[in-house]
């Protein structure tokens, strides 16, 4: 048997500590963001002895594994071990122990075996808890300094199963807050037809807040004339028919934050661009501009509206960061076109927190960038990359190629780009965890 053990001082009282352990999505947040990790069924809760059985992928392995909670006490301790998976025995153990009023001393332990393992294995296995303990000591420290003292809400989210939204859920229902998915089929959620404009206004009485992050993806297709309508429609239609419906509301949102994105700006090869920007040229600045548009008949009413011009989003789980790490990882990387164009991100984690930042800050609104502080060159993101991965980037994609392969698509996307900053969100206070892509490569891709 193996044994792990490490002790974190968390400044907060072990009540809260404890509460935030024992919340639906706890084991997606700490779940580092390499490796895949989907729940298939969760029955009980974490005091009565429930269950969670969830899907682990790592590279190319795939685990089903099935976790029990036992000798859980409030306020105190968190048991989990594993009935079914991997391991001949896996056990988990929290303790959460008063240093004073505000301080808990968190001691994590993991005891193990591993059914005819060798000494490379082993260390191998050594490795992975010991950096696990690293990333769910910053997930943890980060998240409930990110929710402290901060009022709970309640939440209606569209689009909350794309990128962003998932990720948002579940920081947001960690923090104790309620969320409410807006979806378009029946089940756990408020149902809507934005293509008909159908939607019951009395489920949208009574929320704090309304986020819109709702849109056909940008990327997953070439762009025929049929495409780009429906980007177009799903976006403004969404936003229209919430907008139109929150002015009707006798208790409406104290915020209505919007979905939008830095192709407002269009190409903009030199020069800072902020908010103060003008719009540019080109379909995406036409969608971002009539999606932004379809929330002024909310403009004079007692809401704070805020239009989210986020930029490229970085996560392994998704977008465009997802789709270059095959091909990189296979040598395949190069850099696309001029290589000069400039290529705004942020790190998924920095987006969340921003759009949480937003939410608590009664003296945003209006548009505000979302991108880390510092957007770098096609060029350098290719090096940065195969830096990480640990792989060489020889490849090119020549700028006709680009336009071969994906068409109007890959002048608007991959062929030009604009420097942006988030001169709001800064003059604000808001702080980057993430604010150089090495940092937020090495987050990403846990290494």
């Amino acid at each position: 048997m193996t044994k792990h053990t490490r002790k974190f001082l968390i400044n907060l009282p072990c009540e809260d500590v404890y509460a935030w352990h024992t919340r639906p999505d706890t084991m997606k947040r700490l779940t580092p963001m390499s490796q895949s990790f989907e729940i298939i069924h969760q029955s009980g809760s974490v005091e009565d002895g429930g269950r969670i059985e969830v899907n682990i992928k790592q590279g190319i392995f795939s685990n089903k594994v099935v976790y029990e909670f036992f000798d859980c006490i409030k306020n105190k301790q968190i048991c989990n071990r594993q009935i079914k998976g991997p391991f001949q025995k896996w056990e988990h153990r929290l303790q959460f122990i008063p240093v004073n009023q505000t301080q808990c001393e968190l001691v994590e332990e993991i005891d193990y075996e591993f059914p005819g393992f060798f000494p490379p294995t082993k260390r191998y296995i050594n490795r992975k808890i010991q950096n696990l303990f690293d990333f769910r000591h910053e997930r943890l420290q980060s998240d409930l300094q990110e929710h402290k003292g901060v009022k709970t809400m309640k939440i209606l989210i569209a689009g909350s199963s794309g990128l962003i939204g998932t990720a948002l859920r579940d920081f947001l229902t960690t923090g104790g807050h309620e969320v409410t998915p807006l979806i378009r089929k029946q089940g756990e959620g408020i149902v809507w037809n934005p293509e008909t404009q159908e939607i019951n206004l009395s489920d949208l009485e009574g929320f704090d807040a309304i986020i819109n992050l709702a849109g056909e993806n940008l990327a997953d297709s070439r762009w025929s004339t049929a495409k780009k309508q429906r980007i177009l429609e799903s976006r403004v239609k969404s936003t229209q028919l919430l907008a139109e419906s929150v002015k009707k509301l006798s208790h409406p949102p104290k915020v209505f934050i919007n979905a939008s994105a830095i192709g407002y700006y269009g190409n903009v090869p030199e020069g800072d661009v902020t908010e103060s920007h003008l719009a540019g040229e080109g379909f995406l600045s036409d969608v971002c501009q009539q999606w932004e548009a379809a929330t002024d008949c909310l403009i004079g009413e007692d809401i704070r509206i805020v239009l989210l011009r986020t930029g490229v989003v970085l996560s392994p789980k998704g977008g465009a960061l997802k789709a270059m790490l095959t091909p990189f990882k296979l040598c395949f990387g190069g850099v696309i076109g001029s290589g000069n164009q400039m290529m705004s991100w942020i790190d998924i984690e920095d987006q969340i927190r921003a759009i949480y930042f937003c939410l608590n800050m009664d003296s945003i609104h209006g548009p505000i960038n979302l991108t880390a502080p510092n957007p770098v060159s096609n060029r350098e993101f290719t090096k940065a990359l195969g830096k990480a991965l640990n792989r060489p980037t020889i490849f090119p994609m020549p700028e006709f190629v680009a336009q071969t392969l994906f068409g109007e698509m890959a002048d608007e996307m991959l062929l030009s780009g604009a420097k942006i900053l988030p001169e709001k969100l800064q003059k604000h206070g808001f702080t980057f965890q993430y604010p150089t892509l090495d940092d937020s490569l090495k987050h990403l891709l846990h290494r």
